[in-house]
């Protein structure tokens, strides 16, 4: 069925080509030989014929925080108007496809605005925010020139978590949480978002510690290069589990504010198991989500890395590509391109 399909958009594409061919300039009948179009055929990515097509998002890298001004809003603290902002906020970042930190801290404002703290202990927790963004910010240098952790930095965040209120403790156990995470810790750093599951299921931050949790457990899943060598541990089981808390978000949380990043890691997740086939429609739902941009591309390098490792199934892997235009028009180009990209021969 997939393979017929395929067969058949080519054709149409072909012949579309041969008809338009042959109404040029002097020539009167298409050339007969297959092959002949083929070489013609564009070389082009999905992510090309998807753009080309009108269908990828339109967007920009301008930040959208004046850190002046989120000062100003919450001195006043918390209030239902400032989760209106925080939300508008949140909506320009992502149609302004920013920067993943810049999004995940107001994310984690916008719970600061519908929470419970005072005035004063908001703004002093917004402001150590703002003087701290380098703390959770990846690095982007050479990886083996990337500096040893600062050991004051925990010690710093223990002291914050040791004299919080409990309307702020959730953030600073999930802060410290990302902190760990971001410094490529997948143990302590679940450790952290855990703490806040248990001990503050009811708060905002709770959504979030569970999406993270699961990206704990999902990074936990991936074997290190000492672990090739002398493996130790179920990698199949701990993915599972992965799968497992990422569905559990979707259960608690089924319009929650990261299900179309759990789309892309239940689609990783798969594809790391090497079944691709269910990992495809994740990808593609990512692509459908109008208000979710930033997601768009990754999606779509996904995409044409699950078609060209389905390139030779015969079976109905693919058939659900044909319900989704846009991507079957890119898949019928991908199909008759014999040129594979260095990116994916392995």
């Amino acid at each position: 069925m997939a393979s017929s399909r395929i067969n058949f958009i080519a054709g149409l594409l072909l012949l579309a080509g041969a008809r338009a061919f042959a109404t040029g300039g002097n020539y009167d009948e298409a050339p007969p030989t297959l092959d002949y179009y083929l070489k013609r055929l564009p070389a082009k990515s999905i992510s090309q014929i998807m753009d080309e097509s009108g269908v990828t998002p339109k967007i920009s890298s301008k930040p959208v925080i004046d850190q002046a001004q989120l000062l100003r809003d919450f001195a006043a603290g918390p209030s239902p108007r400032l989760v209106k902002k925080m939300d508008q906020l949140l909506e320009r970042a992502r149609l302004n496809y920013s920067a993943p930190t810049e999004i995940n801290l107001l994310q984690d404002f916008r719970d600061l605005a519908g929470g419970k703290g005072t005035a004063g202990e908001v703004s002093d927790y917004l402001k150590w925010r703002l003087d701290h963004l380098i703390w959770f910010s990846a690095f982007t240098g050479n990886p083996w020139e990337k500096p040893k952790p600062d050991a004051s930095r925990p010690t710093e965040m223990d002291a914050k978590i040791q004299n919080s209120s409990q309307a702020l403790l959730p953030h600073w156990l999930y802060l410290k949480g990302a902190y760990y995470y971001k410094d490529g810790n997948d143990t302590d750093s679940e450790t952290y978002f855990a703490r806040v599951l248990n001990e503050f299921p009811n708060s905002a931050r709770a959504e979030s510690a569970l999406f993270m949790k699961a990206r704990c457990r999902l990074s936990q899943s991936v074997e290190t290069w000492e672990e090739m060598r002398t493996p130790k541990k179920d990698y199949k089981a701990i993915r599972e589990q992965a799968r497992q808390l990422f569905q559990d978000y979707l259960t608690n949380y089924p319009h929650g504010r990261y299900r179309n990043d759990v789309a892309g890691w239940l689609g990783g997740t798969a594809y790391r198991s090497g079944d691709l086939a269910q990992a495809l429609p994740y990808y593609i739902q990512q692509t459908e989500a109008k208000d979710h941009p930033e997601d768009f591309q990754a999606a779509i390098i996904m995409i044409e890395k699950c078609l060209y490792h389905l390139r030779a199934s015969s079976s109905s892997d693919i058939d659900q590509v044909a319900q989704h235009p846009s991507v079957a028009l890119a898949l019928a180009y991908f199909a008759i391109n014999s040129a594979v990209p260095k990116e994916y021969r392995n």
